[in-house]
């Protein structure tokens, strides 16, 4: 804790010790100690350069709350609730990925824009009082603006993960040292640092110990097959299955491309259904998955039991060489949740429950059905 109130400073301080001490009949003080403390703490004020104001908000866009009465949203509602609402979304900012750092409680929200050359941004939320704390936009290397679709954040110990762009060809998520996010305020950010992925890196999460990298697979609607993944896995409900969520295990240390490889090389996979957004990976024995595609389509939250080690449904091919895989399907499924539209990231919370965000409040989707412009809480 410090020694002197907010905003005044050492000298500011010491000088006002020494008036203090002369009227007090101490030591008289010299002439050039003589000027006012009020002036030496304006003009040192003065000289700080004024950080730049926050540029994004957390104004709700959702003014009627039609879900409500809607008897298919029924279980949803009696296990959830909403709490704080979407930062950036009267700014035009479209919601994406989200994970939760265990340590601090922040909640790190990414979004994007449709106008290309706009930076994306990842917000920052304190859980313990639902209120946005810092903002962050993305640059490029060069500080160009970053203009990625962030479909996802993961939050380790020491690292936040967000979805990259393709370099030379190949998918990537970018690392960002948590040291090097500043608490409060407004602060651009560059993507210095960037790892190969086998699969379109739409959704992320860092839960149970591991770092998840998924796809999102709809090949009706053009979202094929991910370049280091070019086959489907079969499921027991007869479908074809092409959503991979790679698991990198954070216990044997940062992620990286061993020579010769083209990705970083997972350590296990989790094969999915269609249209995925979001995962986590509980330590329960469970994992929940985020399924939504459509402004007007009622979301699917699935929860299926699986606990990591238990004996394999497949092995998968990865880069040619054989990795341990489990299949997310009905033999697995223990319960399915019928939501509003557009459900995103999922991120666990602290007392067991799963945070569920929503891209339907954004503006761009304002003719969309039951929107909802708060991320929500569920427990299972």
């Amino acid at each position: 804790m410090s020694c002197f109130k907010k905003g005044l400073s050492l000298s500011a301080a010491l000088l006002a010790g020494a008036l203090l001490l002369t009227a007090c009949g101490g030591a008289p003080a010299s002439s050039a100690s003589s000027v006012p403390a009020s002036s030496v703490a304006s003009s040192e004020a003065a000289e700080q350069p004024e950080e730049p104001a926050m540029k994004y908000t957390q104004t709700p866009t959702v003014p009627t709350e039609t879900y409500k009465e809607e008897a298919d949203f029924a279980d949803f509602l009696s296990k959830a609730e909403p709490g704080l609402v979407i930062p950036g979304l009267a700014e035009n900012l479209i919601p994406q990925g989200m994970d939760q750092c265990d340590e601090t409680g922040i909640l790190y929200i990414s979004g994007y824009y449709t106008t290309d050359g706009k930076s994306s941004a990842i917000l920052a939320v304190d859980t313990a009082t639902g209120e946005l704390t810092a903002e962050y936009l993305l640059l490029n290397a060069g500080g160009t603006p970053f203009d990625g679709h962030v479909g996802g954040v993961a939050v380790s110990e020491d690292t936040l993960y967000v979805s990259g762009q393709k370099q030379n060809g190949l998918y990537t998520i970018c690392a960002i040292p948590l040291k090097d996010l500043p608490a409060e305020g407004s602060h651009e950010v560059k993507l210095e640092q960037t790892i190969p992925v086998p699969v379109s890196p739409s959704f992320l999460s860092c839960s149970h110990g591991y770092l998840w990298v998924g796809n999102f697979y709809h090949p009706g609607a053009d979202y094929p097959l991910s370049d280091g993944m070019k086959y489907t896995t079969a499921s027991a409900d007869g479908e074809d299955y092409g959503c991979y969520i790679m698991g990198y295990d954070l216990s044997k240390g940062s992620l990286s491309v061993a020579d010769g490889d083209d990705y970083a090389q997972p350590d296990v996979v989790l094969v999915g259904p269609n249209k995925i957004q979001g995962v986590v990976v509980g330590e329960d024995d469970t994992v929940t998955l985020s399924q939504s595609y459509g402004r007007k389509n009622n979301a699917s939250l699935l929860h299926y039991s699986l606990a990591l080690g238990e004996t394999l449904d497949t092995m998968l091919t990865v880069q040619g060489r054989d990795v341990p895989g489990y299949i997310l399907d009905s033999k697995r499924l223990k319960e399915s949740v019928t939501a509003m539209p557009m459900t995103e990231a999922l991120a666990d919370a602290k007392d067991g429950g799963i945070y569920v965000l929503f891209e339907s409040g954004a503006i761009h989707y304002a003719n969309g059905t039951f929107r909802t412009d708060h991320v929500w809480k569920i427990k299972f």
